[in-house]
């Protein structure tokens, strides 16, 4: 976990010295992941809920209460696709119309 936490903390000094971003991760599927057979998701899904973990556990740590992971999960015609979206609390309007751009957009 020390490098996960490292990962983390290098994000959020990122997102930290820029007051006006918005991170955003889109989880892929290049490699398989064997724990994914295991529990019968696909390394998308995997990837996301690590992600969000990861998320939780710093903010909770750390105590911060005004940014956000937003998730945008697409069912798309083969598989689904899984968007993360840091931002906060003042960006959350924006976040609001990508995800509506975003839905609009895949569902086609």
């Amino acid at each position: 976990m020390a490098l996960l936490d490292n990962i983390s903390s290098v994000i959020a000094n990122l997102f930290i010295e820029n007051k006006n971003a918005i991170l955003f991760f889109y989880c892929d599927d290049l490699n398989e992941i064997p724990r994914c057979r295991i529990r019968n998701i696909s390394p998308q899904e995997y990837r996301s809920n690590l992600f969000s973990l990861m998320f939780e556990r710093y903010v909770t740590k750390h105590g911060i209460q005004s940014v956000h992971d937003v998730t945008i999960r697409i069912n798309a015609i083969d598989h689904c696709l899984f968007f993360h979206f840091i931002s906060r609390d003042e960006h959350m309007d924006l976040i609001d119309e990508i995800k509506e751009d975003f839905a609009a957009t895949y569902s086609k």
